[in-house]
């Protein structure tokens, strides 16, 4: 019987002078990404029946409100699908900053954190996370296993790695005196 590998992990590591990018890639579950088109697909049917199974002087009010949720549905629905095929999570670390963005086809929203402010780097599994919250992480959207405090708030980011990866990560920031 053959041994198997270790993983190697999904995160680069690639350095630009004196900042340190960690490059995370989200490639969510193939189990939730099949889910999320046949999901997608389901919604587009809908949406795509509703416009054009009625002529437009029998629309009702509250059909465009469905039509206005089914539709902002799709588009939530496709960019998760998006995100979990080709969406990364930038961490760029330099001097006096540190930065946690999220990039689609070369958009990118994000923050940028003082150094000097951001305290307790670590690695911690995601709690619970309350009701409003929950679509958000089991899309793949927000939360992560690496998390640090930035005053009085806990900041989480690499949502697309395990814990074991995530502490190889912080092992080669910290013996690069970055974090």
């Amino acid at each position: 019987m053959a041994v198997v590998q270790p993983f190697k992990g999904k995160a680069k590591i690639e350095q630009f002078g004196p900042e340190t990018k960690v490059i995370i890639p989200c490639r969510g579950k193939t189990s939730r990404v099949v889910y999320l088109v046949i999901m997608t697909a389901f919604l587009i049917y809908i949406v795509m029946d509703m416009f054009f199974s009625l002529p437009p002087y029998t629309w009702q009010e509250a059909s465009y409100f469905f039509r206005i949720i089914f539709g902002l549905a799709v588009v939530y629905s496709v960019t998760v699908v998006l995100w979990n095929l080709f969406g990364k999570e930038i961490l760029s670390i330099a001097t006096s900053t540190l930065s946690v963005k999220k990039n689609l086809f070369g958009l990118q929203l994000g923050r940028t954190y003082d150094r000097s402010q951001v305290s307790d780097v670590r690695v911690s599994p995601e709690p619970a996370p309350p009701f409003w919250e929950k679509g958000f992480r089991q899309s793949g959207l927000s939360g992560g296993v690496i998390a640090f405090d930035y005053g009085a708030k806990t900041i989480r980011c690499g949502v697309g790695i395990d814990e074991a990866e995530a502490k190889q990560i912080l092992e080669y920031l910290r013996s690069r005196n970055l974090i």
